[in-house]
C-alpha cells in the first residue's frame, strides 16, 4: 500500500495524581491522621456534590518497606560481581518476606478493610494492598466524604476532611492513592499537524532496523540472539490494535508476529486516547527483539491504574524488562504539591516498587520527555512553565533514563525562494535548535503550535524530588555529575519567554538524581516508521507516519536488554550501577557526547573532557561491547 509520510513528534504523556501520607501522632490516638489532599488546602468555590455513595472506587495502600537501608545494599549487591549476592535475585515472596511489610501487619489493614465491607489484593512482595468498594464503605473507613469540586474551572474528586486510619497502622504506610482524583495520566503525543515546521525531507532510512545498525545491536543478532524466551512487559494508558504491529512487523521484514503480543488489562483496562503511544511502544519493542514475548499492560489513566499495573508486573516476575513512555514533569507535580493536591511522598510511593523491582533482577527503563530542559513547558494549557526540570518516573534512580539524540544528516528547505541547508555533521543531543532559524521566520497561527516547535528536545536536568544523588553517579562527581554547561537560548524577562538575541555559554552546578543516563536516536527528523490504523475500527483509515521522542527510545532498549538476555543465562538486572562503572573502563561501551556546541537539550550540552552530562547522559552504547562486558 502507499505509504503516506508525515512527522508525528512522540511526546511523553503525563500523569498527576493525590496521594496521603501518614503524619506523626501521639501515642494515645485511637487514629491517625493522613495529610490532606486537594480539598483542606485548595480553596472550593460552591460546586460541591457528594459522590454517590453506591458508586465504585479502587483505592491503594502502598505500604513502607522493611529495612530500607539494607534493601538499598542489597538492590546494589544483586549486580555487584565482587558480591556474593551478585546476581541473587529475590522471588517476590522472598523479597515480601524479606523486605515486604510482615504478615502481622498485612492482616491487621486486611481485617480493617473486611470490617469495612472492601474487598482486598495484596500484590507480590507485601508492599500493594488494592481495595475496592463502594464510596459509603470508603467513607466509613478512611473516616472522610468523597465529593466533586470545581476549581478554577477543573472538576475533580477530593475528600472534605483528612482521612484517618488506625493508629496502629503508624508508620507503615507510604501514601494512600485513589481518594483525589486530580489528576490523571494524559498523553502528549503531537498530531502530525504541528510538526511540519520541523520536518525535513530527510534522505535517511526510517526502517526500524535503524536503531540495530546504529548501535551495534545486529551483532548480537549475526549470534542468532533475538529475545527468544524473554517476555518485555509494557506499561501503558491506552489501547490499540495487535493487527496494526502485526501488519507493520510484515512490511517491514521484521519476523516479529502477533501471537507474540498478550494483552492485560488493569482495573477495567484502558481507554483509546493517546493509542499512538501502545502501537509505537508495541511495535518498536517487537522490531528490536523480534522473538520476545510483548506482554503489554492496559490500565486507566489514574494513579491506581500506574501502580497496580507496576504491582502486578513485578508481582508476576515473568518479564525480565519493563517499559514506559508515559510521565509527567516534576514541574507539574510540584506545583501540585504546592497546592495540596500532592506529597512528597509521591515519588516515595513509586521509588519502593522500582526497587522491588529492582532486586528481583528486572531492568526498568522510562523515557525522559521531549520538551528539553523544559519539561514543563506544555503543563498549562494556554500558558507556558519556564522551570528547568525533569520528568517522573525517569526521575527514579532504580529507573535507567532514556534521553534523545539526533544521528547525523543532511538536508534542505525552501525559505523565501532561497535552498537553506541543515547539517548535522555527528550525532549529538537532541534538540531542535538546529532549526530555529526556520521557525524565527514563520507564522503561527496560535501559540501551543509554536511551543511545539521551539521546545522539542531530549529531557534532561536534576531531579528535584529525588534530592540525593545517587550512589552510582557519586563516582562521577567531578567527571560531570553534579556539574553542567548550557547554552542560553532563552530567557525570562516580566514573566515572558523570549529568544536570547546572541548566544552564550554558562557552566554551574546542580545536586540531586541527575538524568539521562543514556540517549538514543529520538529526533523525528531522523526518525522510524509508525503504521496505525483508526481507534476502535481496525484497519479503518491506515496511515504510515514517522515517529520520534524519547518514547521510541524506552521501548527500544528493553527491546535491546531482551536480546542480551537472551544469550544470559541469569538476568541483568539494575542497570545503573552497572553502567556507571563501566562508563569509567578503558573499554567503555559508551560513547559521551561531549560537544560543546550545536550537542544541546535546550539548555544542558556537552561537556568537554568528561564521562556524563545532562543532556546526554553517559551517551550511546555500543549493544556488542555492552553485551560482552556484562557477560
Amino acid at each position: 500500500m502507499k505509504k503516506e509520510w508525515l512527522v508525528a513528534l512522540s511526546l511523553v504523556a503525563g500523569l498527576s495524581g493525590s496521594l496521603l501520607v501518614a503524619q506523626p501522632m501521639t501515642s494515645h490516638a485511637a487514629t491517625t491522621a493522613l495529610s490532606d489532599t486537594v480539598a483542606p488546602r485548595v480553596k472550593v468555590t460552591s460546586t460541591k456534590k457528594k459522590v454517590k455513595p453506591s458508586k465504585k472506587e479502587v483505592i491503594d495502600i502502598v505500604l513502607k518497606s522493611r529495612n530500607s537501608s539494607a534493601l538499598s545494599k542489597y538492590s546494589y549487591a544483586t549486580v555487584n560481581p565482587k558480591s556474593a549476592a551478585y546476581h541473587q535475585y529475590l522471588t517476590p515472596s522472598a523479597f515480601g518476606k524479606k523486605y515486604g511489610q510482615s504478615t502481622k501487619t498485612l492482616t491487621t489493614i486486611k481485617a480493617y478493610l473486611k470490617k469495612h465491607h472492601l474487598s482486598y489484593k495484596v500484590y507480590g512482595g507485601n508492599l500493594v494492598i488494592r481495595a475496592t468498594g463502594t464510596v459509603n464503605n470508603i467513607n466509613k473507613a478512611f473516616g472522610v466524604t468523597l465529593v466533586k469540586v470545581k476549581v478554577k474551572g477543573k472538576t475533580y474528586q477530593t475528600h472534605t476532611q483528612k482521612a484517618k486510619l488506625p493508629s496502629s497502622f503508624k508508620g507503615k504506610i507510604n501514601a494512600v492513592l485513589g481518594l483525589s482524583s486530580y489528576g490523571k495520566y494524559k498523553t502528549n503525543l503531537t498530531t502530525t499537524a504541528h510538526a511540519t515546521k520541523g520536518q525535513l525531507n530527510v534522505n535517511q532510512t526510517t526502517q526500524p532496523q535503524k536503531f540495530a545498525n546504529a548501535y551495534h545491536l545486529d551483532k548480537l543478532y549475526e549470534k542468532g540472539l533475538t529475545g527468544k524466551g524473554q517476555r518485555i512487559a509494557i506499561l501503558s494508558f491506552a489501547n490499540f490494535h495487535p493487527a496494526d504491529a502485526a501488519y507493520y512487523w510484515k512490511q517491514e521484514g521484521i519476523p516479529a508476529a502477533k501471537r507474540n503480543i498478550t494483552r492485560y488489562n488493569i482495573d477495567g483496562g484502558a481507554s483509546w486516547t493517546g493509542y499512538n503511544e501502545t502501537t509505537l511502544d508495541v511495535e518498536q519493542a517487537g522490531a528490536v527483539a523480534p522473538d520476545a514475548a510483548l506482554d503489554v499492560y492496559l490500565a486507566p489513566q489514574t494513579d491506581t491504574g500506574m501502580i497496580n499495573a507496576l504491582a502486578t508486573i513485578i508481582g508476576k516476575n515473568n518479564a525480565s524488562q519493563l517499559t514506559t513512555s508515559w510521565g509527567q514533569s516534576e514541574g507539574a507535580l510540584l506545583s501540585a504539591m504546592s497546592q495540596g493536591a500532592e506529597t512528597s511522598a509521591y515519588a516515595k510511593a513509586f521509588n519502593t516498587l522500582f526497587q522491588q523491582a529492582a532486586v528481583q533482577g528486572i531492568s526498568t527503563f522510562a523515557a525522559t520527555g521531549d520538551n528539553g530542559a523544559y519539561d514543563s513547558i506544555l503543563d498549562n494549557a494556554g500558558r507556558y512553565r519556564t522551570d528547568k526540570t525533569v520528568d517522573f518516573p525517569a526521575n527514579s534512580a532504580y529507573v535507567t533514563a532514556l534521553g534523545g539524540t539526533t544521528l547525523p544528516f543532511s538536508a534542505s528547505y525552501t525559505d523565501g525562494g532561497n535552498k537553506v541547508k541543515v547539517e548535522v555533521k555527528s550525532e549529538r543531543a537532541w534538540g531542535s535548535d538546529y532549526l530555529y532559524g526556520r521557525f524565527d521566520k514563520s507564522y503561527y497561527s496560535n501559540y501551543q503550535d509554536r511551543l511545539d516547535d521551539y521546545f522539542a528536545g531530549g529531557g534532561g536536568g536534576f531531579s528535584r524530588l529525588n534530592k540525593t544523588t545517587p550512589a552510582f553517579q557519586r563516582a562521577l562527581i567531578g567527571n560531570g555529575v553534579n556539574t553542567y554547561a548550557a547554552v542560553n537560548l532563552w530567557q525570562v524577562s516580566n514573566g515572558a519567554l523570549n529568544r536570547t538575541r546572541s548566544t552564550t555559554y554558562t557552566t554551574g552546578t546542580g545536586t540531586g538524581r541527575n538524568v539521562p543516563d543514556l540517549s538514543f536516536n529520538a529526533d523525528p527528523n531522523t526518525g522510524y516508521d509508525l503504521y496505525m490504523s483508526s481507534a476502535k475500527t481496525v484497519g479503518k483509515s491506515p496511515k504510515w507516519y514517522v515517529s520520534g521522542g524519547t518514547s521510541v527510545v524506552s521501548p527500544q532498549v528493553a527491546a535491546a536488554n531482551a536480546v542480551m538476555n537472551s544469550g544470559r543465562s541469569s538476568r541483568i538486572g539494575y542497570w545503573n550501577p552497572q553502567i556507571y562503572r563501566l562508563a569509567q573502563t578503558k573499554q567503555s561501551p559508551f560513547t559521551p557526547l561531549t560537544a560543546k556546541v550545536n550537542n544541546t537539550n535546550l539548555y544542558y550540552t556537552g561537556q568537554p573532557g568528561k564521562l556524563y552530562n545532562q543532556a546526554t547522559g553517559l551517551g550511546t552504547a555500543d549493544f556488542e561491547t555492552l553485551f560482552n562486558q556484562l557477560k
